[in-house]
């Protein structure tokens, strides 16, 4: 009697083949639908930045109607359609893009700049204002690492300075070891009105670059003058009148720069003696007179002076009375 055991044998190596064959089939499908589609995605995406490039918005919107992305480029030294706009000046095309979500503060290229810095370095103050409106960032940089603000006063663009100060753009970046800060721009660009501003805001004025020159320097040699003179006048109005100089010292400052002096006469109420030390701006030298309290004809200096000291040592002094009485 034949046995039927064959209607029911399994090859296990004719079945492992077959499932191969099966599996690699619909890899194959997949890989293929995934090409023709990145394909597809691809000649949408180079649809948008084309019809950026042309300035022509209507295909703009309708690439990215059809599913092109306004954000992407297929490598990092390509340009965003965004880039392309502000690169032209085109402010209709900038608000198109970015009423199509075209987004500001995207990474460009190794040195990480954005359109936002592209269009501060452009330069146009009704894109940088979209730009603003959309979100772009103030704190961004430059590709050679300057702030905006910076960048914006140092190229004398002051209606796209005075948009990111009010923006919220700090007006003092920069370090110690190097870089200018805005101050620095202004000073050599002789311009006065910026220079005040910077000043009034608090732009640091003890800063060195890395050649150690301060902004002073900068300005004495562009021969800018009266600028040098601004900011000294405004570091001179900071050195308080009175300083207290230990338990029983007061010191009162007079700077005199017209007269190329500063005079600092030091009260000491434990001596009771008053030292005049003139400083001579040109020579750097200094000269010093002491005097006995007795000598001093203003006697008003010396109370006052009294009044400067310590609360502790003040109280003292007015407990112990002057020699002689």
């Amino acid at each position: 009697m034949a046995s039927n055991d064959n209607a029911n044998d399994v090859n296990p190596s004719r079945r492992l083949g077959e499932d191969g064959r099966a599996l690699r089939a619909a890899f194959g499908r997949f890989f293929k639908s995934l090409s023709l589609y990145l394909t597809a995605q691809e000649t949408l995406d180079a649809r948008v930045l084309e019809a950026a490039t042309a300035g022509d918005i209507a295909r703009v919107q309708k690439a990215v109607a059809e599913g092109g992305n306004v954000n992407k480029n297929r490598a990092w030294h390509e340009e965003f359609p965004l880039l392309k706009a502000i690169d032209a000046g085109n402010a209709d095309m900038v608000a198109a893009l970015l009423a199509l979500k075209a987004n500001p503060n995207i990474k460009m290229g190794y040195r990480e700049t954005t359109p936002m810095s592209a269009a501060v370095k452009k330069g146009n103050p009704a894109i940088v204002q979209m730009m603003l409106a959309a979100g772009g960032k103030v704190e961004a940089k430059t590709d050679t690492g300057l702030s905006l603000f910076t960048y914006a006063v140092a190229t004398k663009n002051d209606a796209v300075a005075d948009m990111l100060l009010a923006a919220g753009a700090k007006p003092d970046t920069g370090t110690n070891g190097g870089d200018w800060t805005a101050l620095f721009y202004a000073a050599r660009n002789n311009d006065g009105a910026r220079v005040r501003q910077l000043l009034d805001l608090g732009a640091r004025t003890y800063l060195r670059d890395k050649d150690g020159c301060s902004v002073l320097d900068v300005a004495a040699a562009k021969e800018n003058f009266s600028v040098r003179d601004m900011i000294q006048a405004h570091i001179d109005a900071q050195v308080p009148a009175w300083q207290a100089a230990g338990d029983n010292k007061a010191a009162h400052v007079s700077i005199l720069r017209k007269q190329g002096y500063r005079l600092t006469e030091v009260f000491n109420f434990e001596t009771r003696e008053a030292t005049l030390v003139t400083h001579n701006f040109e020579t750097g030298l200094d000269s010093a007179i002491v005097r006995d309290f007795a000598d001093v004809k203003n006697k008003a200096r010396i109370t006052e002076a009294e009044a400067k000291l310590p609360k502790p040592a003040a109280q003292k002094q007015q407990a112990v009375p002057a020699a002689g009485k």
